[in-house]
């Protein structure tokens, strides 16, 4: 019988996976996908960490484009490729387009999907799952020693202190997130003090969610974690998105298993506009721009809303096996709310979680529970990242408008912050309690 892994590699991982037989052995292994990106990765490359002088790293580069991108993107990715030709050739499959080059700092597994075999439409989930899928399958090899697949950005600047990762329970934790900055060598300063405003919700979020008890507090950034090997591949890879698919390999993750924080330097993230997916960090410092001033940006969670949510998850802690209808869940929030005379609305929690149809899915997981614990476990993994992300954002739009910073600083824990500190000092204050 097939392990996870071996199940994983030959049903569901990318074609790439089963086109490489490198030479050589690795301690590391870092990947990256590629969007027009030079010379930003140059830079990325030739300051990499190394734990020692003979730590072996294999930089695993997936340049990727769709046939419909511009032309300028074409052209930016052709100068990479011809850049990492001219590096000495270690390796190249059969069809030329994924080769072994040797780097001062690293050997480089480039992947050409963006001359040769472009996608069919722009698709960083799946560059991403490429990039993944071949690292499991050098590590079910033997080629790379290692149990975590790490990734990261083109513009990020990892610290010194990157491979320093404690010993720790594969089979117990699923991944890694580091810590992270966001900084600017070239940014102007209206676009950096977007990008820390834009940092701050961020840190709120996190924070407020581990406030309210949520297991799914933690930073859902793709340049910031790494994988367990085992993981990667209960959760079958990477989802194939245009944009979210950190936040949703996260999401899946985080149900097979535990989440360490390696106590490193942070991770510094390039703080720019951009337009190069959908929504996340490019986007949403665009957004913040358009504002007349930037402080008056509304792109805060009232934090009432987690006033809600801690209840809910309180709610869910209380259930037992006599659930069995939604007027009996109702009935239990009502209970909750005037037990320990909880000063909000129970009608709209309930509204709220009836929108998102969570009475009725707790009660096929009722049936499917042979006690209260593993009927709460199951609730709670029922009711995840994405739903609380939802769950959030429907009282967003039904009660709690977004907020500017000024209005958050009125609100716990950030009283005595004043609006006029300078941005980056309410960063900095905000930052301890978010890491804490």
């Amino acid at each position: 019988m097939k392990d996870t892994t071996s199940k994983y590699l030959s049903l569901y991982a990318c074609r790439e996976a089963n086109d490489i037989k490198i030479p050589g052995c690795y301690d590391s292994v870092i990947v990256v996908p590629i969007y027009a990106e030079y010379p930003h990765c140059i830079d990325v490359l030739d300051n990499l960490p190394q734990q020692h002088k003979h730590h072996k790293i294999l930089v695993i580069l997936v340049i990727n484009q769709a046939k419909s991108s511009p032309d300028w993107v074409l052209a930016d990715n052709q100068k990479l490729i011809h850049h990492l030709k001219s590096l000495p050739l270690l390796w190249k499959n059969s069809s030329h387009n994924i080769i072994l080059c040797e780097h001062s700092r690293c050997h480089i597994l480039m992947v050409d999907r963006a001359v040769s075999q472009p996608f069919d439409e722009e698709n960083v989930g799946l560059a991403r799952k490429i990039g993944s899928d071949m690292a499991l399958a050098l590590i079910q090899r033997n080629t790379i020693r290692t149990e975590w697949i790490h990734q990261t950005d083109a513009d990020v600047r990892l610290p010194s202190d990157y491979w320093n990762i404690p010993p720790t329970h594969e089979n117990k934790f699923s991944a890694l997130i580091y810590p992270f900055s966001h900084t600017s060598l070239h940014a102007c300063q209206t676009t950096l003090l977007a990008c820390q405003l834009y940092e701050l919700s961020l840190r709120d979020y996190r924070l407020k969610l581990a406030q309210a008890g949520s297991k799914y507090a933690y930073h859902s950034i793709g340049s910031t974690f790494a994988i367990s090997k085992d993981a990667y591949a209960k959760v079958r890879g990477y989802p194939l998105r245009q944009a979210g698919e950190d936040f949703h390999i996260l999401n899946k993750l985080r149900k097979v298993g535990d989440f360490f924080h390696p106590n490193t330097q942070p991770l510094l993230l390039s703080a720019r506009a951009s337009s190069r997916t959908p929504f996340g960090t490019g986007q949403n410092i665009q957004r913040i721009l358009k504002n007349h001033e930037i402080n008056s940006a509304q792109i805060f969670y009232h934090p009432h809303i987690f006033d809600y949510l801690l209840s809910w998850l309180n709610i869910i802690n209380s259930f037992d096996l006599t659930l069995d209808s939604p007027q009996k869940i109702q009935n239990s929030m009502d209970d909750y709310f005037n037990k320990f005379n909880i000063q909000l609305d129970p009608l709209l929690l309930f509204k709220v979680i009836n929108s998102l149809k969570l009475p009725n899915s707790f009660i096929k997981l009722l049936k499917n529970s042979n006690h209260a614990e593993h009927f709460k476990f199951h609730c709670h993994t029922h009711f995840d990242a994405l739903k609380t992300l939802r769950f959030i954002h429907l009282f967003r739009d039904q009660s709690y408008p977004l907020i500017t910073l000024r209005e958050l600083l009125d609100y716990s824990p950030y009283h005595g912050l004043s609006q006029h500190l300078p941005m980056a000092k309410i960063l900095s204050k905000i930052m301890v309690l978010d890491t804490k």
